[in-house]
C-alpha cells in the first residue's frame, strides 16, 4: 500500500504558485515621453530665471532704500549738531549778555546816578505818609467846585459849605 500512498500524492494537482499571474506594465509613449522631456526643462528654466530675477531687484530695492534712509540719518544727524551747536552759542551769548546788563544796571549804580545826576536824595522816615483804604470811596469837594449830581441832589445842597462828602458809587464813574 505504499506505493499508492505516493501514486496518490503525484497525482494531486499543481500549486497555485506555478500558475501564471497576469503582470501588470507601465508603457510609455516614447515620442510624448521625449517631448515632455524637452519642453518642461525650458519653461522650468525660465521660469526659476523670472523667479530669480523677481528676487534679484528685490533685494537690490531694499538694498537702495537701507542707503537712501541711512543718508537722510545721516543729514538729521549732522542738522541735529549744527542745532544744538548753534543753541550752545546762543545760551552763552545770552549769559554774557545778562551779566553785561547786571553790571550796567545794578542797585548801586541807579542809586548813584539818581543821587549824583538827578539831584535826588533818599526818603525819610517822616516823609513817609500811609493811606488808610479800608473805608468807603467819596469824593470830597472843596471851595466853589461843583460836581454835577443829579436834580434832585442839588437842590439840597448848601452852597456856603466849602466842603462835601459824595458817595462814588451812587453817582457813577
Amino acid at each position: 500500500m505504499k506505493t499508492g500512498t505516493t501514486a496518490n500524492i503525484s497525482t494531486a494537482p499543481k500549486r497555485r504558485a506555478e500558475e501564471k499571474r497576469p503582470q501588470m506594465r507601465v508603457v510609455v509613449n516614447n515620442k510624448r515621453k521625449n517631448k515632455l522631456n524637452n519642453i518642461v526643462p525650458a519653461q522650468v528654466r525660465k521660469n526659476s530665471v523670472v523667479k530669480a530675477g523677481a528676487v534679484l531687484l528685490s533685494l537690490l530695492a531694499v538694498l537702495g532704500m537701507l542707503i537712501y534712509m541711512q543718508a537722510k540719518l545721516d543729514d538729521v544727524n549732522r542738522q541735529i549738531a549744527r542745532n544744538k551747536k548753534t543753541l550752545e552759542e546762543t545760551m552763552s551769548e545770552t549769559v554774557r549778555l545778562q551779566m553785561q546788563l547786571n553790571s550796567i544796571i545794578s542797585i548801586d549804580k541807579v542809586e548813584d546816578y539818581a543821587t549824583n545826576t538827578l539831584g535826588m536824595v533818599k526818603i525819610e522816615s517822616g516823609q513817609v505818609e500811609y493811606i488808610d483804604l479800608s473805608g468807603d470811596d467819596m469824593v470830597i469837594l472843596s471851595g466853589n467846585k461843583t460836581l454835577n449830581l443829579p436834580a434832585e441832589e442839588k437842590e439840597g445842597q448848601d452852597e456856603s459849605q466849602s466842603t462835601k462828602k459824595i458817595q462814588i458809587g451812587e453817582y457813577g464813574n
